[in-house]
């Protein structure tokens, strides 16, 4: 019995890497997408036309970002 549960981790993990894959250009995409709104702001705080006392938020690195955990903080 324990291995039929092996058997169907495997093919779950085996499911997931691939779904992750085929979509890894649009997760990309919408990475650079936050990143260039995150200059955006950026620049509208610099020139005083964010609100008072905004915080911009911090980009998000290509690198690594298949390797977060469901449980792991955005570490930037």
């Amino acid at each position: 019995m324990l291995t039929i549960h092996i058997v169907i981790e495997l093919n779950l993990r085996s499911h997931t890497e691939t779904s992750i894959k085929w979509r890894e250009p649009t997760i990309l995409k919408i990475v650079l997408t936050y990143n260039t709104l995150c200059d955006q702001l950026h620049a509208l705080i610099r020139q005083c036309k964010g609100p008072t006392g905004a915080i911009p938020p911090q980009h998000i690195s290509h690198d690594g970002i298949f390797q977060l955990d469901i449980d792991d903080d955005m570490a930037f």
